[in-house]
C-alpha cells in the first residue's frame, strides 16, 4: 500500500491523500441522514508544478481545492494525513465543544477559555 502523505504539498505520484467531498451525503448505520460531506482515501495519479491529479480531477497543491471554473466554490478538497486529523477532529467535536462552553457557568474556566482564544475583556 502506498504511504499517506502528511501534507498535500509533499505528496508524490502513487501516494495516498484524503479527499473531502462536500457533495456526498452521510448516513448512519440505520440509514438516517446525518449531514453532508464525506472523507475518502484517494491515490495521486499525476502531478504538475501546480496541481495534483486524482481520479482525473486536478487539485491545487497550495490550497487542496479542486481546480474548476472560476467563481464557483470548490466542493472537493485534498488533505494530507496531518491536515485530515485536524479537520476530522474539528468536524466531529466543534459543535459539542461550543455547546459545552455555552453551558459553562464557572467564571474561572470561562476566563481561561477567553485567554486561550485571545478574547479581550470588555471594560
Amino acid at each position: 500500500m502506498s504511504q499517506i502523505a502528511d501534507y498535500i504539498k509533499d505528496a508524490e505520484i502513487g501516494d495516498t491523500v484524503w479527499l473531502y467531498d462536500l457533495n456526498a451525503n452521510n448516513y448512519n448505520e440505520d440509514r438516517k441522514y446525518v449531514g453532508r460531506g464525506k472523507w475518502y482515501l484517494v491515490k495521486v495519479d499525476g502531478k504538475t508544478r501546480q496541481s495534483l491529479i486524482c481520479h482525473n480531477d486536478k487539485f491545487d497543491i497550495a490550497t487542496g481545492h479542486a481546480r474548476g471554473r472560476s467563481g464557483f466554490t470548490p466542493t472537493m478538497t485534498l488533505y494530507g494525513q496531518k491536515e485530515y486529523e485536524k479537520r476530522a477532529w474539528l468536524q466531529k467535536n466543534e459543535t459539542d465543544v461550543k455547546r459545552a462552553v455555552e453551558r459553562c457557568n464557572d467564571v474561572e474556566v470561562l476566563k481561561r477559555i477567553a485567554e486561550l482564544v485571545g478574547y479581550e475583556e470588555k471594560p
